[in-house]
């Protein structure tokens, strides 16, 4: 097992020693793409009470990892989680994946406090260690609800949320090859038929998140259900199917 440096000289000069080890090379590619070469990143963002909360225990498989909300957002702070994931495919033993978790926009606690929010990651990427080289998150995940209806015209709070975003966009996006994806959560709680065919309105949040950020496309929507116990949904090799 290899141990990945944090930085492309270093990459460079070990890749020379080992010019077969795909997980230097793979290593070598990310920083390349202005991303840290040993942590992937998932910038979690999305609308207060989106299902944020619940999204990332679900990532960490941790129900009490993050409190869960309806209407206010359950943090103020940036906050890190971290978990160290040796990828023995790759033959590197020292890679993480690092969630980096910010208070949902919309808060009905201020009418500053997505400006507020804004500057705060600004100043997040500008002095963290692995960010402030330019380099930029692995993924933004940006969650909304499945059933929500905030989606549409230039003062909806997910449009005003969308332009925010832009204006974070050279800290943030990959303005090459997109690194956005949009999960829409409680897929469960729409109308049957958009149940089992969400294509339709995956297509108009990606044109919509295409319209308001910038991105390049395609930028890619999937759904998901993150009360899937509760819906009894069957499992397939560990994982719950979705209807669609």
């Amino acid at each position: 097992m290899q141990s990945v440096p944090n930085n492309l000289n270093d990459i460079e000069k070990k890749l020379a020693r080992h010019p077969n080890h795909k997980g230097l090379q793979a290593a070598y590619q990310s920083a390349r793409n202005k991303r840290t070469p040993w942590v992937a990143s998932i910038l979690l963002v999305g609308l207060t009470g989106a299902g944020k909360s619940s999204t990332l225990n679900t990532l960490f498989n941790n129900n009490t990892l993050a409190e869960v909300g309806d209407t206010a957002s359950c943090s103020s702070d940036i906050i890190e989680y971290e978990i160290e994931v040796p990828v023995v495919e790759l033959n590197i033993d020292n890679t993480i994946l690092r969630i980096i978790d910010i208070p949902g926009f919309g808060d009905t606690r201020s009418s500053s406090f997505d400006a507020q929010l804004i500057a705060t990651l600004k100043n997040y990427f500008e002095l963290h260690e692995d960010f402030k080289d330019g380099r930029v998150p692995n993924i933004v995940l940006i969650v909304a609800q499945f059933t929500d209806n905030r989606f549409e015209g230039e003062n909806s709070a997910f449009v005003k949320m969308l332009k925010g975003l832009r204006n974070m966009k050279k800290y943030i996006f990959d303005k090459n090859n997109s690194n956005a994806i949009v999960l829409l959560t409680h897929l469960m709680s729409g109308k049957p038929r958009e149940r089992k065919h969400p294509e339709e309105k995956c297509s108009c949040i990606s044109s919509i998140v295409h319209q308001f950020t910038e991105l390049p496309i395609p930028i890619i929507t999937i759904v998901g259900e993150n009360e899937a116990i509760e819906y009894e949904l069957p499992q397939e090799n560990g994982y719950f199917k979705l209807p669609n």
